[in-house]
């Protein structure tokens, strides 16, 4: 019996003991929008990038310990949440010692949005993200007043609209990865998004655990570190933990925020960079390199662009051109400014519409 036989008879057992509640897929429909305005004023679209990222290492991290009592007193002499004040801290930090950097630095943090698109008790991935920015205005900013701001910025990002967009362009992207059956194509076709890393760094903190504290000292979240700079915090025993990861050598981001937490008077324990590696599963064997699907769709892709040059008719007789080349193709691709899935129409201008797929190639999604 293959895997995939055994994976079907697991997934039937499971789904005899869970009700539809909460086998309900939060990427399986279209949300209806309420009509609210979705731009969020003071976010920041494209962030400083971490120059280290551009230089893969060894995957590393170093584990920061520190009172929770005295984090928490800081927090609330602000009004901060713990992910807000650590956002502050980080950001200050790189900020101080990127003497070259003229973009905003933005921290990101994945986001349960169950609750708000009425899936509450689902057993399936409905996280998103949302972002910080820290740039030249909130530099002039007291702890509190830069609170009170990211404060606002993530109950904008947890707007019904504004998540249920994200999951429709989601849900639009499973569409077409639907249509390639195997999983080593789904692999293939997702290719792109493997060493994406998101602006500026990310932070996970998935709250405190209740857990003997005889029984148990410390609790330390970590993966592969192929998202650049990640914060995992933690709580448990009396103290939050840091398993702050990177998959480049240098020690003055941890460092940084060391400067950061002894200015803010809260004492804190680091440890040495510990060099490490994450088991993986057999599956990653049998995936080949995203370039293979770029092969697939490359005759098509160049004969679309052939013709879209040497054409000079008037842009309605492009378009049937492009139609009549291609009437059952879909065409998607990641569009890096915006972050979201986006549709190729070959029916409007095709000057701008190649312009579009040109800058966003290595995202090409051809069904």
């Amino acid at each position: 019996m293959d895997l995939s036989h055994w994976v079907d008879i697991v997934t039937i057992i499971i789904s005899s003991e869970l009700s539809v509640a909460e086998l309900t897929d939060p990427c399986e429909k279209k949300y209806e929008l309420n009509g609210k305005s979705m731009k969020i004023e003071g976010l920041s679209g494209k962030g400083y990038k971490l120059p280290e990222t551009k230089n893969k290492d060894d995957h590393r991290r170093y584990e920061i310990s520190f009172s929770q009592k005295q984090f928490m007193d800081a927090c609330k002499s602000i009004g901060a949440s713990p992910i807000t004040y650590l956002s502050i801290l980080m950001s200050r930090g790189i900020k101080e010692i990127s003497l070259d950097c003229d973009k905003t630095i933005v921290s990101n943090f994945p986001m349960d949005a169950r609750h708000i698109l009425a899936c509450d008790d689902t057993f399936k991935n409905c996280v998103k993200s949302m972002t910080l920015p820290y740039g030249k205005e909130e530099e002039n900013l007291s702890d509190s007043e830069l609170a009170a701001k990211y404060k606002k910025l993530l109950n904008a990002q947890k707007e019904h609209d504004y998540c249920a967009k994200e999951f429709n362009n989601i849900n639009m992207l499973l569409s077409v990865i639907g249509h390639f059956h195997s999983f080593a194509g789904r692999q293939k076709l997702l290719g792109f998004m493997e060493n994406l890393a998101l602006d500026t760094y990310l932070i996970s903190y998935i709250g405190q655990f209740d857990m003997p504290s005889e029984l148990v000292d410390e609790v330390h979240l970590y993966s592969n570190c192929s998202s650049g700079l990640v914060l995992n915090m933690t709580c448990q025993s009396g103290k939050f933990i840091i398993d702050l990861t990177q998959d480049f050598s240098t020690d003055k981001y941890v460092n940084a925020l060391k400067k950061q937490f002894e200015n803010a008077g809260i004492d804190l324990v680091v440890s040495d960079e510990i060099i490490f590696e994450t088991p993986f599963d057999e599956l990653s064997e049998i995936i080949t390199s995203p370039a293979d699907t770029g092969e697939l769709v490359r005759d098509w892709f160049d004969k679309f662009v052939a013709a879209a040059k040497a054409s000079s008719q008037a842009a309605k007789e492009r378009a049937e051109a492009a139609r009549n080349m291609s009437p059952q193709i879909t065409a998607l691709y990641y569009d890096v400014a915006s972050g979201t899935m986006k549709s190729f129409d070959p029916t409007k201008n095709t000057k701008e519409e190649m312009q579009k797929l040109v800058e966003n190639a290595s995202s090409l999604l051809i069904s």
